[in-house]
């Protein structure tokens, strides 16, 4: 399923985050369980609220890459939610 998910997202032009590729590995969890992180025992919550935003943003990215959308948006995993490519051409660092 991820490798279907990278076919699409590679079709649409858009490059992966790290921090994307992470919430991609944990999609199942999010779906099925509600949550982004198994590990209930030591539950890091900063990274939770960071990860939700990269997913929100990733999700937003998709959508508007299928409209034809072709320029700038938030990034709601970033400190500060800067504005970004949507395509994150030239991409040197990660959320």
């Amino acid at each position: 399923m991820q490798d279907r998910f990278k076919r699409m997202l590679n079709d649409l032009g858009l490059n992966l985050t790290a921090a994307e590729e992470e919430v991609l590995l944990r999609r199942n969890a999010a779906i099925h369980e509600g949550v982004l992180d198994r590990n209930r025992e030591s539950i890091d919550v900063a990274r939770i609220f960071t990860l939700e935003g990269v997913l929100q943003t990733l999700v937003m990215r998709v959508a508007l890459a299928l409209l034809g959308f072709d320029g700038m948006v938030v990034d709601y995993g970033a400190p500060g939610w800067p504005m970004v490519d949507i395509h994150r051409r030239g991409l040197v660092e990660d959320s």
